[in-house]
């Protein structure tokens, strides 16, 4: 039952791949992390398939979700660093704060922090 299981979290991986693949888009980073994680937990579920079929391959399931959840953490990475603020929105921000409050100088800003 577990082996039917596998075999079929494997095509569906398999298939998955093929979907990523076909329609000839530009490829980016993070889909390619995203295939390859793929790649990494199909190949993972087909040495499970093995496994639960009698035909045990002993480190090469744990090697493959190594791989898998480094390509996660990696890709979870890239979205951090691509959702993360730009030095220049911060910059637009303070900018905004320092004309509502009236800051031209260091001074006028330690006065306002210090509350003079």
């Amino acid at each position: 039952m577990y082996a039917t299981f596998a075999f079929a979290i494997t095509m569906l991986g398999v298939f998955s791949i093929f979907e990523n693949i076909k329609g000839n888009q530009k490829f980016s980073v993070l889909k390619y992390y995203m295939l390859l994680t793929i790649i990494c937990f199909t190949t993972s579920s087909f040495f499970d398939f093995l496994n639960f079929s009698g035909h045990p391959i002993p480190y090469y399931k744990e090697i493959s979700r190594i791989i898998g959840a480094i390509l996660v953490l990696n890709m979870l990475f890239l979205i951090a660093q691509k959702l993360a603020l730009k030095p220049s929105t911060v910059s637009t921000f303070k900018k905004k704060i320092f004309v509502k409050f009236k800051v031209e100088s260091d001074v006028d800003l330690y006065k306002i922090l210090k509350g003079l």
